[in-house]
């Protein structure tokens, strides 16, 4: 029997392993089980007295059990303790892993009699690994350059494969770099200390900069940057975007809308000198006529006609012609190098409401919403023209809704720079829209729709001149503007025209 501190010790000691959260066993040497802890019964969802005695093979499954015995048997045949990595399923179906150390017991002869185990749990970790290499692999897969920084130093912590590609770097010098050695251009006052508060302030920033490869070649990127801290440590993280075929096609569109801009202009002025002299010939003429009918007239009423009179009649129409057609040569002086601007400081807001007021009558299903920015840049404009090309583009809108409809009318300030590609000079601008939710213009007629003498209505209609929309390009052209037109047929158009702000 045992003695009563043997017991006692056995107690004791089985307390202790109970205790220990990973799984602990002792095997004799032929693989039978004679002694576990309480992790153990709960990985094999037995009790002691069902394990004991036993062999992995009878309380495992084939695939663990197969497992276990590969590592005794090589503890066993060397004698020497093994650490190695075993899997199983576990009781919810999921896979399990252990790191597992096994180590041989000896007698007081030195024969191996059995092995001591212990097996920790590293599921949690396997899946931290997994789950950090997936990460790596998709961010080492993106198109961006992802880069992570250390903000008290400004030294690379991490940094994708696309980054090293882009600057022709490899990973272990970039690691040996700051943020500092890869920017082209960076201001005389610039302070890294700095920038990283604004960047912890805002949460993240947008910023266009240019990188310098390890060649010396420079070239222009987006980065989007965020302040990160994580378990009490602070990260930058970047997400970088090689821009050069942006860029070069933002150069090219330039390009073209400048080409566009300028074949329109000496198009323009072409028609413009002819527009020019024509109007004023025809102006005399019209003069000449209408000093006649009026002659005609005079010379009429002596003789007591009445006002029903036919010819009188027929004379009052020919004079409202006339009128109509001295408007006409109006327009084409306008138009014509004549009609250059008188500028002067204009309230844009009132203009805006005003004419807009005039030109849509009080009974029309049309209505107008307006959105207007308070404190609108001053202008320096000429108000008559620029009322001209505000009732132009209102009437186009209302023509463009026979069945009624709402007209937006916006107007706010915005500062133009080369990223708007817009063919104007950078600066501040401001900007009025007009749209509509009418029929729209076709695609293939949008190109055209400044061009003079170009209608989408029946050449038949008195309102089908197409002079309109000419004049509001000439006269917005001579304010050193730019008027532009987004539309979609069956959807709608917009009008948009910029006039330099004048902040002196």
């Amino acid at each position: 029997m045992k003695k009563k501190s043997q017991i006692e010790m056995d107690i004791h000691h089985k307390i202790l392993l109970d205790t220990i959260k990973d799984i602990v066993y002792f095997k004799d040497a032929q693989g039978r089980n004679l002694a576990v802890n309480k992790a153990f019964e709960e990985l094999a969802s037995l009790k002691e007295g069902d394990i004991i005695g036993k062999t992995d093979e009878q309380i495992f499954p084939p695939d663990l059990a197969k497992c276990c015995s590969i590592s005794d048997k090589e503890v066993f045949r060397t004698g020497r303790t093994l650490r190695s990595e075993e899997a199983c399923i576990g009781k919810d179906g999921k896979r399990m892993f252990f790191d597992t150390i096994k180590s041989p017991v000896y007698d007081e002869h030195r024969n191996i009699i059995g092995l001591v185990g212990v097996s920790h749990d590293i599921t949690e970790y396997r899946q931290t690994l997994e789950d950090l290499q997936l990460f790596k692999n998709i961010i080492n897969q993106t198109n961006d350059a992802v880069v992570i920084v250390d903000p008290g130093t400004s030294h690379f912590i991490y940094v994708n494969d696309k980054y090293c590609s882009n600057l022709g770097y490899t990973r272990k010098e970039m690691f040996n770099m700051k943020v500092t050695d890869i920017e082209a251009i960076l201001p005389d006052n610039f302070s890294w200390n700095k920038h990283v508060n604004e960047v912890r302030e805002k949460g993240y920033m947008l910023l266009e900069g240019l990188h310098k490869r390890k060649d010396g070649t420079t070239f222009p990127v987006w980065v989007n940057v965020k302040f990160l801290n994580i378990m009490e440590n602070n990260y930058m993280v970047g997400i970088v975007r090689d821009i050069t075929d942006l860029k070069k096609m933002q150069d090219e569109m330039q390009k073209l809308n400048k080409k566009n801009e300028l074949q329109m202009k000496q198009k323009l002025d072409s028609i413009g000198i002819l527009a020019g002299g024509i109007a004023h010939d025809f102006n005399n003429i019209l003069t000449v006529i209408l000093g006649n009918i009026f002659l005609s007239k005079m010379y009429l009423s002596k003789k007591n006609l009445s006002s029903e009179d036919e010819v009188l009649k027929k004379l009052t129409q020919s004079e409202d012609a006339c009128m109509q057609a001295k408007e006409l040569t109006g327009m084409l002086i306008t138009f014509a190098r004549g009609g250059e601007p008188v500028k002067e400081l204009i309230a844009m807001s009132g203009i805006l409401k005003e004419t807009v007021s005039l030109v849509i009558p009080s009974d029309s299903e049309i209505t107008c919403e307006f959105a207007i920015t308070d404190n609108l840049y001053p202008v320096k404009a000429d108000s008559l023209q620029i009322k001209q090309v505000v009732r132009s583009l209102v009437i186009n809108a209302i023509e463009a809704m026979p069945n009624g409809g709402i007209i937006k009318v916006m107007a706010e300030n915005i500062t133009a720079s080369k990223n708007d590609n817009l063919p104007i000079k950078e600066g501040k601008y401001l900007k009025v829209s007009i749209s509509d939710n009418g029929i729209g213009i076709s695609e293939e007629n949008i190109s055209k729709i400044f061009d003079p003498y170009f209608s989408t209505k029946d050449r038949g209609a008195q309102k089908g001149m197409g002079l309109g929309l000419s004049i509001c390009y000439s006269i917005i052209n001579r304010h050193e503007g730019l008027i532009t037109v987004d539309s979609k047929a069956g959807v709608g158009t917009t009008f948009h025209f910029y006039l330099p702000a004048n902040l002196e």
